[in-house]
């Protein structure tokens, strides 16, 4: 079904830059932790970008001008759900809920996987 998907959309078609990261508690009294981030693994995706009530509806609690959601083969399902940083188009994007313990919010079907990605706001 991935390759049916991939021949309907191949406008939308984009390369994407997963770079998966391990974190690791340093000290258990002081809760310091550090990250290892390995390089970045490209992958093919299928990029569509989502309005603001869109996003509203589908991430709760996001509040952003910059939603996507990528739709992906589940055989990377695995790499997918340990990323911490989702580069398209050379701009940065993070998973929802990342900081809640769940890094990704995938949902299957078939053997595609849908995965919503907002940018942050510069500061």
């Amino acid at each position: 079904m991935w390759k049916q998907i991939k021949e309907t959309f191949r406008a939308y078609i984009k390369t994407v830059w997963i770079t998966v990261g391990k974190t690791t508690e340093v000290d258990p009294y002081e809760h310091t932790f550090t990250v290892v981030e390995q390089n970045p693994v490209p992958l093919q995706a299928i990029v569509k970008d989502l309005t603001a009530a869109q996003a509203q509806y589908k991430m709760l609690g996001v509040q952003t001008s910059d939603a996507k959601e990528l739709l992906i083969s589940k055989q990377f399902r695995q790499w997918v759900e340990l990323s911490r940083i989702i580069k398209i188009d050379g701009r940065e994007y993070y998973a929802w809920k990342d900081a809640a313990g769940v890094r990704n919010q995938v949902r299957e079907v078939d053997d595609i996987l849908r995965i919503y990605v907002y940018s942050k706001p510069m500061q």
